[in-house]
């Protein structure tokens, strides 16, 4: 019998790979000792944002392992103009780690990410994690072809990202907790309003707060597409 977790290791490789262009799937053996398989995602990604025809893709190649609930798929962008970028003196600057792996999400945001206890089913929380990944994956590479485009060394300031270091790990938490505590005074906002006991205002109280958490989960533009520090 196939274990549940090794089944969903490969139902989130696949998720992944149906986003991409061409390549495929390899499996690996991870140095973990475990025995669990994990999967080597490899294709083309499309850098198309809404309304602007980047018209470019991107060969990525990405590292799912049994751990990914835990850990972000290490991710490697072999295009021309990523790499480039990667041999600069500036690289860190365009959030490369020093293995050469894109810095795209911060380790504990994915990991609180996944946490969230609003979707049970794993077949929906595979496929939100999916998006939420290539979504954050195509914000930096998008940022990093037009920064090579137009010759730029750095990063520019008015380009959201979250600082290197212990730095921009605090940066997550206080924003964090900014946005909880919105959410707190807003929640009693809306309980307050509905002093009634009736089975409806509870009904109401009840999916505003999953909406919420929901929309937290899955949508939220601040803290979903950022490139996390190296």
């Amino acid at each position: 019998m196939v274990n549940k977790d090794d089944e969903d290791t490969l139902f989130f490789a696949q998720e992944l790979r149906r986003s991409l262009k061409d390549g495929g799937i390899i499996p690996l053996r991870f140095s973990d000792l475990s025995g669990h398989p994990g999967y080597r995602v490899n294709g083309k990604l499309s850098l198309n944002v809404g309304d602007i025809p980047m018209e470019t893709y991107a060969s990525c190649s990405m590292s799912v392992t049994p751990k990914w609930r835990s850990q972000n798929p290490a991710t490697r962008c072999f295009s021309a103009w990523s790499l480039a970028l990667q041999r600069s003196e500036t690289a860190r600057d365009w959030h490369f780690n020093q293995d050469g792996t894109l810095c795209y999400v911060l380790h504990k945001e994915w990991g609180e990410f996944l946490s969230c206890p609003e979707v049970k089913d794993s077949a929906e929380e595979i496929e939100i994690t999916a998006y939420f990944c290539l979504r954050n994956l195509r914000y930096l590479l998008v940022r990093q072809l037009v920064g090579y485009r137009n010759g730029l060394k750095t990063w520019p300031p008015e380009w959201a990202q979250w600082s290197h270091g212990i730095q921009g790990l605090n940066e997550y938490h206080r924003e964090t907790r900014e946005k909880r505590s919105i959410f707190q005074r807003t929640k009693h906002e809306v309980v307050c309003s509905m002093i009634s006991d009736s089975e409806e205002s509870k009904t109401q109280i009840d999916l505003w707060y999953l909406c919420w958490n929901l929309t937290i989960f899955a949508c939220s533009a601040t803290l979903a597409s950022r490139p996390g520090c190296c």
